[in-house]
């Protein structure tokens, strides 16, 4: 699934009207597309009270299309006009003909009217602006949607649905008034845009579904970034072949921890092993073997070289470079330090000509990374790095904040630059890869900002790649994988109290509703 751009969404549908699929059957796809998801959320609408809220735009088109099919379907719509539309407006006097009443606010408000009709609704149907906002909302406009928001905290049994995005969102930045609507439901038409995953703007989008409005396959090849979907997902799992061993699906290497970081390796190890791979070593300090080897006992122990400090020494540097071959990936960082020795040690395997299995970096690793002007000239091979936000600032050299509408653009253009796959962790985390490609996954659960459940990705990444995926695969079902378990313990849990452990035995079950069809 692509995700666009405004001029992108213009010129697919222009493409769609040369490819022979006319105008009026655009907007005739995009309005039932709408009426049908008010239904499925609404249930039965015979006699249900809805306000449709009609822009000057194609939005508003759509509003009055989808108000239409309601109307048949035996709601009580009410159409609010709240900006001057283009005369004549065929489709508005067909409203009229089939008893909807229509009202041109924009020429006098009435607000207690408006109010009255707000607090009487079972649903308000925001087709004011959708993608066509590209300021702050002013008017009437703007009075309109300060009263909707009031009535809807007052009353949250008010359901909102907005066409493509609710007016007072900017499509292509994320930007948001603070007069826009509190959506419960957004419906996308034909494909979600770039503003859906810029911004934290949840509570302002609410469920994000996407509509059919009839585009030809193929209009889009031009789009280089990608939402993740369950679709996507399903066709590149790893196969689990009957005539299998562990062999078949690869060995993974986890060099991490430390004395005073025990758990990440722990978690690493153990998400590498619930995603599949055959085998799984964990290469740590020697003082900490006997308790990872305890709470993992699936894996192989590489007990390393430690300081005093309890932090892996530069001598195991030799150890892990003679013990990597036959592996497929290793992951390095987690759990670490970054101690004088152990950045050594990160050091020369990092920037060692030795043949090595595909390396994902992630924590500590990034932040030795970060310690070198240009470190990728040095770190020069294709890998996985993981940074959150405040270490893809160290990574890039710079104090500048890192807002979330450049994440993408961010992490795309450092990919190409520094030759890595680069997944930029948080709300809507971005894999990009060197040649351009971007993948957004779908998810922004306040539930994985926890500690450890970084460790559990790159853990669940590397199993991955362990299984033979391509590195750009692997970081990406890495990436949907997590999430997605993330999703099913919110759930059952709610956004408080989950931490990393739990998403360990979640793994299985995603990857099983991925195989099955039941996700």
């Amino acid at each position: 699934m692509k995700i666009v751009t405004v001029s992108q969404m213009t010129q697919i549908e222009a493409d769609a009207v040369k490819s022979g699929v006319s105008v009026d059957t655009l907007i005739e796809k995009a309005g039932l597309a709408v009426a049908k998801r008010a239904r499925h959320y609404l249930g039965p609408v015979l006699g249900v009270p809805i306000v449709v809220l009609v822009g000057s735009g194609n939005n508003g088109t759509d509003g009055v299309v989808a108000a239409r099919h309601l109307r048949r379907w035996g709601a009580k719509v009410d159409v609010l006009i709240c900006s001057a539309r283009s005369e004549p407006d065929q489709r508005l006097e067909r409203l009229k003909e089939i008893g909807v009443t229509v009202h041109h606010i924009y020429l006098k408000l009435n607000y207690s009217s408006v109010q009255q009709a707000f607090e009487h609704a079972h649903l308000v149907l925001d087709a004011v602006l959708g993608t066509n906002c590209t300021r702050e909302l002013s008017g009437v406009i703007k009075t309109i949607f300060l009263l909707l928001n009031e009535i809807k905290w007052k009353s949250p049994s008010l359901k909102i649905l907005a066409i493509d995005m609710p007016s007072g969102l900017i499509a292509d930045t994320g930007w948001i008034d603070p007069a826009a609507p509190i959506a419960d439901c957004t419906i996308a038409l034909g494909y979600p845009k770039l503003g859906h995953y810029l911004s934290p703007i949840e509570k302002n989008i609410g469920i994000l579904e996407i509509g059919d409005i009839g585009i030809p396959d193929g209009l889009d090849e031009f789009i280089s970034i990608n939402l993740m979907t369950v679709e996507w997902a399903r066709e590149i799992l790893p196969a689990r072949p009957l005539n299998s061993h562990k062999g078949t699906f690869g060995k993974s290497l986890i060099v991490g921890g430390s004395s005073q970081y025990i758990g990440a390796p722990y978690l690493a190890t153990a998400a590498a092993i619930r995603v599949g791979s055959g085998l799984v070593t964990a290469a740590i300090p020697q003082s900490i073997k006997t308790t990872i080897a305890l709470k993992t006992t699936e894996a192989t122990i590489l007990p390393l070289p430690e300081t005093t400090d309890g932090e892996v020494s530069m001598k195991a540097t030799e150890f892990i470079l003679e013990r990597s071959e036959g592996y497929k990936a290793i992951l390095l960082g987690c759990g670490l330090g970054t101690s004088h020795e152990t950045k050594k040690m990160l050091q020369d395997i990092l920037y060692s000509d030795a043949k090595l299995p595909t390396i994902i970096v992630d924590a500590d690793g990034l932040n030795i990374l970060s310690e070198k002007t240009e470190w990728w000239r040095s770190f020069s091979t294709k890998a996985i790095i993981t940074p959150h936000l405040n270490e893809m600032k160290r990574l890039l050299q710079t104090s500048d904040v890192i807002s979330s509408k450049e994440r993408i653009n961010i992490a795309s253009s450092s990919a190409t630059q520094w030759n890595k796959i680069v997944v930029l962790k948080g709300p809507y985390t971005v894999v990009a890869d060197p040649d351009g490609g971007v993948m957004v996954s779908p998810f922004a659960n306040p539930a994985l900002a926890t500690a450890g459940t970084g460790d559990v990705l790159a853990g669940v990444i590397t199993g991955f790649l362990s299984q033979g995926l391509s590195i750009e695969n692997a970081a990406a079902l890495g990436v949907f994988v997590h999430g997605q378990a993330g999703e099913n313990i919110r759930e059952r849990m709610g956004s408080t109290g989950m931490i990393a452990s739990d998403l360990l035995c979640e793994l299985p079950y995603v990857i099983k509703g991925l195989t099955d069809g039941s996700l």
